[in-house]
């Protein structure tokens, strides 16, 4: 039987900093890691850390490495220069007339995902 995957994906946001999504069957051990690594949870499921301070920064990059490994999670990197969706629909709901707002939403275990299909 193949091990459940635990994925965390790391992106950049201009306004959030160092952007992580988890996803897969296992995606709690992947929680587990980027919280002991020091990163933060929005409401909407992603995790963040601050690149203000450089040192900072790498020091909890190394973390995130240590604990996905203790974690048994797989760490890979949004291609560049692919920005964060969540930046994307706040540019996008910023051009449009009237008021509006953009949240994303993160489904994180793959069943949740195949659920949205028929909506789409």
């Amino acid at each position: 039987m193949p091990t459940p995957s635990a994925e965390i994906t790391l992106t950049t946001s201009r306004a959030l900093g160092l952007v992580a999504i988890a996803s897969g069957e296992d995606y709690q051990q992947a929680h587990h890691a980027l919280k002991d690594a020091g990163f933060s949870r929005l409401s909407n499921g992603a995790f963040v850390s601050p690149l203000t301070d450089a040192q900072s920064a790498r020091s909890t990059a190394s973390a995130l490495v240590h604990h996905a490994h203790e974690h048994g999670a797989t760490i890979t990197t949004s291609p560049r220069p692919r920005p964060y969706l969540g930046d994307i629909g706040t540019e996008i709901a910023a051009r449009l007339p009237g008021t509006w707002s953009a949240e994303l939403e993160i489904y994180s275990h793959p069943l949740w995902q195949e659920d949205l299909w028929p909506m789409l």
